[in-house]
């Protein structure tokens, strides 16, 4: 249900400010609301931030050397004791990481410059004359470079000219040893056979010498960047603290960015929020201890006004805001849905996915993954609605026969008691009803919700012209429709009975608030229309027996192409049973996994589909603002109050 919010405007002198803002943040119970003036602050905001930035490099410095957590990694737990404490411990694990990180990306940097002038000797490792000795002489020019071999043989060479061959690929290099006289026409042919001049770097000795000298430091280099990873990887188990101290500056941040919020004067400041009506004393007492001297005043909200908005809800019904919220919050005068999403979404979602196997799969793993990790927020309600969705599919599958993709005589026997209602597979038309049915009956309580929401608000009329109209007219068609297929001789009349009831409220009281009845007959004409929208969004049901068909075919190819691979090599006697197993069993086991991900994405989408188009259309008032307070927003541990 929808929580009553009220209006908090606290007054208290400045140098208690951040007392009352710590106070607030640890009970998490009051959404603080921008003032009009901004007030100045931000230096303590940008330390706070650079700080966490300052963490979060260092965290993500040490990443790659620690080991790795996986989804299945339980959530951590801390005081705020224990967060502020590893904040004050984090500056030499900082200092350290930045110092190492520097360390590495200098003999890396090193080591780069040193592999890219080891790539450019290595084509002239074959001069075995040392390079200072290569030089040009009064009368001789030396040159070095790269050319193509194709454009290499165009090359007319002077007889007062030498050419050598260095090394080939898809450059050559070569060296050309040339009179001064017949340097410039022998340069002016190579330049138009794209040339490339190269020049050594000032080494001694030959060639080959350097490229020893550049592997020696190589090596010695690469110890020290070992050394240098092996100090990472030790102080990477400092990164749990880290994340600790990370969430602290977070908290820091957050509370600093709400700070600015508030308005400040020359002696007090002023803070305006919202907090639930439960909280009223909790809320009171915690300002006023955290200062001596405040004032405090309470409000409901002001009609004009739009308060954030918080529901509460039982354990069982809670995990369903998540889908709720997925399409809005609601609105604060109007009606939580979770808990008339709960039991639709439960049946609906069973119903696509009608499985026992896979239900149990769901069933076990949720709850052992919400037991075991404690998964926080959304992922946490989300991993209880996968729970609830399985046992919704381990009866649903009972009801329709199914385990793992085998009907359940293939899993008893003959004597087996399932299906209790019928085999889709072999009943398709009735189960199409079924499903047609039950898409009705989901329309036909959202409007009764529209209805008991305005008998709330003191709209009767509304409730009765414009909404009832709508439940007997539809559900008088379907009776007519109905008595096609059933010979009851009573069921066509009171159906056209409640359709003429409704089409007569609907002409004549649906746009009541015109006087002229011609307009009215006109507009009730133009809603009686909008039948034709019942009849798609009845047939939109129909998905829910389209996706059960489709996983159990699904299931039932896999189980035949297991089979396949066994009984390919069952012939082979007892090793070729084994081997028949071994290779059958996690073929299945990886086929089944990939069925049950696909069909309960597809349940899950659906399911939700039905209800934010086909449900929500009928009452649900959306676009509320999430209530969202003061709190511990923390990325690595949840902190124990």
């Amino acid at each position: 249900m929808i929580v009553p919010m009220k209006r908090l405007t606290l007054i208290a002198p400045r140098d208690d400010e951040d007392s009352i803002m710590r106070a607030l943040q640890d009970i998490g119970a009051v959404q603080i609301i921008a003032t009009t003036e901004k007030r100045m602050g931000e230096s303590a905001l940008k330390d706070a931030g650079e700080l966490r930035k300052r963490l979060g490099d260092a965290y993500d410095i040490l990443k790659p050397y620690g080991k790795k957590k996986g989804m299945l990694t339980p959530t951590m737990f801390a005081t705020l004791g224990e967060v502020n404490e590893a904040l004050s411990e984090s500056a030499p694990i900082v200092e350290e990481a930045d110092a190492y990180k520097a360390e590495l990306t200098s003999v890396q940097n090193s080591m780069d410059k040193l592999i890219a002038k080891k790539n450019a000797l290595l084509p002239w490792a074959g001069l075995t004359t040392p390079v200072e000795e290569l030089g040009s002489t009064k009368n001789v020019r030396i040159l070095f470079g790269f050319i193509k071999p194709d454009r290499l043989s165009k090359l007319e060479m002077p007889n007062e000219a030498v050419l050598s061959v260095v090394s080939t690929g898809t450059l050559n290099a070569v060296m050309l040893a040339v009179h001064n006289t017949l340097f410039d026409e022998l340069y002016a042919q190579l330049r138009e056979l794209d040339f490339t001049d190269y020049s050594f770097p000032p080494i001694k000795g030959t060639v080959q010498d350097e490229l020893s000298r550049i592997a020696v430091e190589l090596e010695s280099l690469a110890r020290e960047s070992e050394k240098t990873r092996l100090k990472l990887v030790e102080l990477a188990e400092a990164r749990t603290k880290l994340g600790l101290a990370i969430d602290a500056a977070s908290i820091d941040v957050t509370r600093e960015e709400e700070l600015l919020k508030t308005q400040s004067l020359e002696t007090v400041f002023v803070l305006e929020g919202w907090y639930r009506e439960s909280d009223e004393e909790l809320v009171t007492s915690t300002c006023k201890s955290a200062s001596s001297v405040c004032y405090i005043e309470t409000r409901d909200p002001n009609e004009d006004e739009e308060p954030p908005v918080a529901v509460k809800n039982p354990p069982a019904v809670a995990p369903f805001e998540t889908i709720t919220n997925l399409y809005s919050a609601p609105a604060y005068n109007g009606i939580d849905a979770a808990p008339l999403v709960m039991p639709f979404y439960l049946l609906f979602f069973g119903m696509m996915l009608a499985d026992t196997g896979y239900g149990l799969i769901l069933l076990i793993g949720g709850f052992l993954y919400s037991k075991l990790l404690k998964p926080r927020g959304e992922m946490g309600k989300l991993a209880k609605v996968l729970t609830f969705c399985g046992a919704s599919t381990v009866i649903c599958g009972m009801l329709t026969g199914s385990f793992f993709g085998m009907e359940w005589p293939e899993f008893l026997g003959e004597s087996s008691p399932f299906p209790l209602i019928m085999n889709p597979m072999d009943n398709v038309m009735g189960m199409m009803i079924i499903c047609c049915g039950l898409g009705l009956l989901h329309m036909m309580f959202g409007i009764g919700v529209k209805m008991y929401m305005c008998f709330k608000a003191g709209d009767w009329k509304e409730a009765i012209f414009n909404n009832f109209s709508w439940i007997l007219l539809v559900l008088g068609l379907v009776a007519v429709l109905a008595n096609m297929f059933v010979s009851v001789s009573w069921l066509s009349t009171v159906g056209i009975i409640m359709a003429g009831i409704g089409a007569f409220m609907m002409l004549f009281f649906y746009n009541r608030k015109t006087k002229n009845p011609l307009k009215r007959v006109v507009s009730g004409l133009s809603q009686l229309y909008n039948v034709t929208s019942y009849i798609g969004d009845t047939l939109s049901y129909v998905r829910i027996l389209a996706l059960g068909l489709a996983g159990g075919a699904m299931g039932m190819v896999f189980n035949l192409m297991g089979s396949m691979v066994f009984n390919a090599f069952s012939g082979l006697g007892a090793v070729g049973v084994i081997i028949g197993i071994v290779i059958a069993a996690p073929l299945l086991v990886a086929l089944h996994a990939f069925s049950l991900f696909i069909n309960a994405l597809g349940a899950y989408v659906h399911t939700a589909r039905l209800q934010f188009v086909e449900y929500f259309g009928k009452f649900y008032e959306g676009n509320g603002k999430p209530f969202k307070p003061l709190s511990y927003n923390t990325k690595y541990i949840s902190i124990k109050r």
